[in-house]
């Protein structure tokens, strides 16, 4: 059974008043005081309106001079601490334009309601949101001498944040408390977007594992529990009431995307406190069973990998020798033909299936809007990445991956929508400018959702020449700098398309065979399980020019064969606004989930 494609939308004008939540959604507010009914019928939550009664346009606008910007930052007594002239500017420009480009601000992460209140009574969070302004003051602004003054007062703020997040942890270490946590926790927010839009992909990952340690003891010590790494289990709210539980959902966001898209294990195990229901009152209470969803499919696997790991050692010993990357790879390949041999896990499969289709079918009582939402585009996409996953752990035949052909083309139809909301708006006109390239979507548009490993799954199980080359297209757009490099996945996708095609004409005898259809590749062509290999490689690889990936397939005699391939990194897109020459994106998901 493959899941349903949704219809397709018509296409619509940008939302330009409004609430926040609307806009955010992409859908026309009735502009409801004090809470706009489209939000109450949805039963979102209502962010309020722009203070200003003239919106942000969506299109180009020309950015204005740092002598023409007013500065509305709140007069000195409503601060706790004294604000510079450069420290005032930063931190309005935070709140009127930044706020709408931190990483994750398109997923329930409303920076709104956890950032603003708090800048005004504390320090460190009012040094980060200044940091981040400068930054992104920096990442747009045209002559040399700006941009360096930006960075420098950014780094200036930057340091103050970290300096003053060591008291506060110090302080929430004495006396824990829930406002003490929240402050820690938000400012662990703030530091890992300024990283994460810095390229400075270790700090960022560094933030981010505090974040979550600090939130998991603090969780454990509120419940009167002893902290346990075995498995660090987080309950998670349905309908989030409380600070502490927006900052637990979007920690444990994180936490999972990142970590299956580093192939490494999360830190936290989320589990939902309320069982899922027939019918969703929202699409925020869907995302949060989704999220469990994830994380116990990813349970499910960890144990699956381990008992085939094992078995494949004792089949296998002339394999041991393999190096991490190809034994990772042979192990999982050899995974997809064990799973009936092991009946307990074959069990958690099939009951996990029934939770997606039961998922499926609550989500259906969601009302659905005419124009396109970004935030229902989301969680279909998180869905559909989920479902494929569980789907094709009982193939038995590599051809069987065709039944969802048509799925593959809507949902890039909906990446693709999405990323082109994604992309800066902003246009600079200066006399000693060169034109830049706005080809790649604003600086960390798509952390914490799902759409980079998505599109990975795609071009790895779809074998329709142009929808996988679409799909590598839109990788290589996504600016995700502090994970990776989009244009070496882009690369290392164009690498394994030609060579999984290369095999085809040769069995097809065929060599001007191009633009293939999904079921000219046949099976003794396809590659079962790819990665990326980083052994000998400098580090952080995905800054070299070079990549090997490793590949497993069957051979002629069908038993599982290994083997590396060098390939060159083509980067299309080297001075994007605010980007180093190694524009970073998420890392390869090298685990089916």
């Amino acid at each position: 059974m493959t899941i349903p494609v949704v219809r397709k939308r018509a296409k619509h004008a940008k939302v330009r008043s409004g609430c926040r939540t609307c806009k955010e959604r992409r859908i026309k507010c009735d502009e409801g005081r004090p809470i706009c009914q489209k939000c109450i019928s949805s039963g979102k939550e209502c962010a309020g309106y722009e203070r200003s009664s003239s919106p942000r346009s969506n299109t180009q606008i020309e950015l204005r001079s740092k002598a023409d910007v007013k500065l509305q930052i709140p007069t000195a007594p409503s601060f706790s601490c004294a604000l510079t002239s450069s420290e005032g500017y930063a931190l309005d420009y935070f709140r009127q334009r930044a706020l709408e480009d931190l990483p994750g601000n398109n997923w329930l992460l409303n920076w709104d309601r956890l950032i603003l209140p708090l800048c005004q009574t504390e320090p460190a969070i009012m040094h980060g949101a200044a940091a981040l302004g400068a930054l992104s003051r920096a990442m747009i602004t045209d002559t040399l001498e700006q941009r360096q003054e930006h960075i420098q007062l950014a780094l200036v703020q930057y340091n103050k944040t970290v300096f003053t997040l060591r008291s506060c942890i110090e302080t929430l270490y004495k006396q824990d408390s829930v406002s003490q946590a929240e402050l820690v926790l938000t400012v662990c927010l703030l530091l890992f977007s300024f990283d994460v839009l810095q390229g400075n992909d270790t700090a960022s990952f560094m933030h981010l594992r505090n974040g979550l340690k600090i939130l998991f003891e603090h969780i454990q010590r509120s419940q009167g529990k002893q902290a346990s790494a075995e498995k660090r289990l987080v309950p998670i709210q349905v309908q989030p009431k409380t600070r502490m539980d927006l900052l637990t959902q979007t920690f444990i966001r994180l936490d999972a995307d990142l970590a299956l898209l580093l192939d490494e294990d999360a830190y936290l195990f989320p589990t939902c406190t309320q069982p899922l229901s027939a019918t969703f009152k929202s699409l925020d209470e869907a995302m949060v069973h989704l999220d469990a969803l994830e994380r116990k499919m990813n349970d499910i696997w960890g144990g699956w990998y381990t008992q085939a790991e094992n078995d494949l050692r004792e089949q296998r010993p002339d394999m041991a020798s393999l190096d991490e990357p190809a034994w990772d790879c042979l192990a999982m390949s050899f995974m997809d033909k064990t799973l009936e041999s092991y009946p307990t896990i074959m069990e958690k499969v099939v009951d996990v299936k029934q939770e997606l289709l039961n998922f499926m079918n609550a989500l259906a009582f969601v009302p659905a809007t005419e124009d396109f939402d970004a935030s229902r585009a989301l969680v279909d996409i998180h869905f559909f990445y989920l479902w494929v996953v569980v789907c094709s752990w009982r193939d038995r035949d590599l051809m069987e991956i065709d039944r969802f052909e048509e799925q593959f083309k809507h949902i890039l139809g909906l990446i693709e929508k999405y990323l082109e909301l994604q992309r800066p708006a902003i246009k600079i006109e200066s006399p000693d400018s060169a034109s830049r390239s706005t080809r790649k979507t604003r600086p960390a548009a798509t952390v914490g959702t799902s759409l980079g490993m998505t599109l990975c799954l795609i071009v790895e199980l779809c074998r329709n020449s142009i929808m996988r080359r679409q799909g590598v297209a839109l990788i290589r757009a996504m600016d995700m700098r502090g994970v990776f490099d989009s244009d070496f996945l882009g690369s290392y996708y164009d690498a394994v398309i030609d060579l999984e095609e290369d095999f085809a004409r040769k069995i097809l005898d065929d060599p001007d065979l191009v633009n293939f259809q999904s079921h000219q590749v046949p099976a003794e062509a396809r590659i079962i399980e790819c990665d990326i290999s980083d052994v000998g490689a400098p580090k952080p690889y995905y800054r070299s020019s070079l990549g090997t990936l490793v590949y497993a397939k069957y051979s002629a005699s069908g038993e599982l064969e290994v083997a590396h391939k060098s390939f060159t990194v083509t980067r299309l897109d080297t001075d994007s606004p605010g980007s180093s020459p190694a524009t970073t994106i998420y890392e390869l998901p090298l685990r089916p989930i």
